[in-house]
């Protein structure tokens, strides 16, 4: 079998195949954590709550951040002429989750109050000892929405795996015009793409 060495190439035409290739992965990661989540609901183990709010907030997130701008092409539900009428529906109900409860605290999924210790509540000589406050939060999704986001994903992989083929196929046009001499001079090291100050980009 011949060899076959991998090395790193600049195509002298623009594409967006880091793109998305950026893009499958975070559809992949959100369908990996969504399918967990489906086998804890399925079959709850004893520390389900410690599980499901990551799984959550990671398959949401991750889900999400495909269609938000930023330094590479992004998912437009706009484009997705051929989606599902209910999936439609539930790309934007997951949405609402992930903005409104998720990422920021302003629904009905969460509630703080404060409490009171009485002793000796509904005698006349009841009297307060300590202020203090309760809390609950509803941080999980139902098995039909982790059904919805598994099938939002799978759309969108099969999507986004057609792009790469078509983009693959063009590129590869391009490569296979070059001379040995330059294949010969192209770099195998890993080139390292972090930005030395990753937050200065909005």
């Amino acid at each position: 079998m011949t060899e076959v060495t991998y090395v790193n190439w600049r195509p002298p035409v623009d594409t967006d195949l880091t793109h998305l290739q950026g893009l499958w992965i975070d559809i992949w990661s959100a369908r990996i954590w969504a399918v967990q989540l489906q086998r804890i609901l399925i079959d709850p183990p004893d520390d389900r709550r410690l599980q499901v709010e990551p799984l959550v907030i990671g398959s949401l997130t991750k889900y999400f951040r495909a269609f938000g701008s930023g330094r590479r092409i992004r998912l437009k539900l706009e484009d997705a002429s051929d989606l599902p009428a209910d999936l439609r529906v539930a790309h934007g109900h997951l949405r609402a989750i992930r903005d409104k409860h998720v990422a920021h605290p302003v629904n009905r999924y969460e509630a703080q109050w404060i409490t009171l210790a009485v002793q000796q509540l509904g005698l006349p000589t009841a009297k307060v000892t300590t202020v203090s406050t309760s809390s609950v939060s509803f941080s999980g999704l139902s098995p039909e929405e982790v059904i919805a986001l598994i099938r939002l994903c799978d759309y969108w992989l099969a999507r986004i795996t057609t792009l790469k083929e078509t983009e693959t196929a063009r590129l590869l046009d391009f490569a296979k015009q070059l001379a040995p001499e330059e294949l010969n001079a192209l770099s195998r090291s890993y080139e390292d793409p972090l930005d030395p100050n990753p937050f200065s980009h909005r």
